[in-house]
């Protein structure tokens, strides 16, 4: 008898054992898995810090690995949040580092042009008589304020010998710039729908939010008010293409019309929050995956485009990383449960880094946290 009840005594402690260490792995992250049986394509999970102290801060707009560090987007040029400097994690020392001021207040975009890293100044600190980018030089993110009138910089590009910067100016000014071997930029005319060249006199809202190549062919995305419109370079300007008004819907999880594009094969993808695939800027197909109501960020690793995708949920967001395949199908390759919604995402090669925490967010204790996934 005595056996016996040692015997029930050591089942209950094995019990009580298990259910401790299960209810650990259950609070240990928001993006952790209740489910005993995890299928192959999830993972369990840890999160990174925030990279900055204030919540203010803490929406990532962007994030890009290079040089063994991970960089992160912050602040709020709408709100007028500025960083103040650039951070970083080092992957070899596990810590975020400073590198670089950064005068303007919101990092949205991290591009890559001659390999270099650059940021684009969304919103100058100082006076509006000049823009800002910032290029990755000797480990730290250097100023080059150089764009005229340059209220806003949303894109870079290099097209033709040419190195294009895509602003927010003020009325009677044009949203493209370009210059050849310096920085002394000038003024791409646009040309509008009836063939002569367009005056951005009048309108209040005189943007160019993205430039991308498809192709041998450089376009521009322009929001002149209410008229969201693509641009065709050609010889030496800017010409009318194709109203996007209606061929493209949007979503409340960015400032920008277009939140991250990509180029393969001559077809871009654009994510709108619905993703959108097209080889000339002026018919669209709707290709966002089934099930999924928020297409966040696009990335291409290995010549393969992968998306973040969130699913709204009765408990938060289940957020997928899906792998768009030749067929024109696509493959998930990661899914896991969030209490946020995820804004941008990276990999390299090994893990996933998801950012998740919106605008609407910023007070909740996991904003601005990065999940790692193996």
């Amino acid at each position: 008898m005595r056996v016996k009840r040692l015997l029930i005594l050591f089942i209950c402690l094995l019990c009580l054992l298990f259910a401790s260490c299960e209810a650990a792995t259950e609070d240990f992250s928001a993006a952790s898995s209740a489910d005993e049986t995890i299928p192959d394509n999830k993972a369990a999970s840890h999160f990174i810090q925030p990279g900055y102290a204030s919540n203010q801060l803490h929406v990532i707009w962007d994030m890009k690995i290079w040089d063994g560090c991970l960089y992160i987007g912050a602040g709020d040029f709408d709100k007028n949040h500025s960083p103040g400097v650039a951070r970083r994690y080092r992957f070899e020392t596990n810590e975020w580092e400073s590198c670089g001021t950064i005068p303007d207040e919101q990092i949205g975009r991290f591009i890559v042009l001659e390999n270099q890293l650059m940021i684009p100044g969304f919103d100058p600190t100082e006076d509006w008589s000049l823009g800002n980018y910032y290029v990755l030089e000797e480990d730290r993110f250097i100023t080059h304020r150089v764009f005229p009138n340059g209220i806003h910089c949303f894109d870079l590009r290099l097209y033709d010998h040419q190195f294009f910067a895509a602003l927010g100016v003020s009325a009677g000014n044009m949203p493209v710039v370009s210059t050849g071997n310096n920085e002394n930029f000038q003024p791409v005319p646009l040309i509008g729908p009836d063939g002569t060249p367009l005056s951005t006199k009048g309108y209040t809202e005189v943007r160019a939010y993205d430039l991308l190549t498809i192709g041998d062919t450089l376009y521009a995305i322009v929001r002149l008010d209410e008229n969201l419109q693509a641009y065709k370079y050609d010889n030496g300007s800017f010409v009318y293409h194709s109203d996007l008004r209606y061929k493209l819907v949007g979503s409340a999880i960015s400032y920008l019309p277009v939140i991250e594009k990509a180029v393969l094969s001559g077809t871009a993808f654009l994510t709108t929050g619905r993703l959108y695939c097209t080889e000339n800027m002026d018919a669209f197909a709707d290709i966002t995956p089934d099930g999924i109501d928020v297409v966040a960020d696009l990335l291409v690793y290995n010549d393969t485009l992968y998306l973040l995708g969130n699913t709204k949920t009765d408990h938060g967001y289940m957020l997928s990383v899906l792998q768009y395949n030749s067929d024109c199908t696509f493959e998930t390759v990661k899914t896991v449960s969030s209490d946020l919604l995820s804004q941008s995402f990276a990999y390299d090669g090994e893990y996933w880094y998801i950012a998740i925490g919106g605008m609407s967010d910023l007070n909740h204790k996991d904003s601005g946290k990065i999940l790692c996934l193996s």
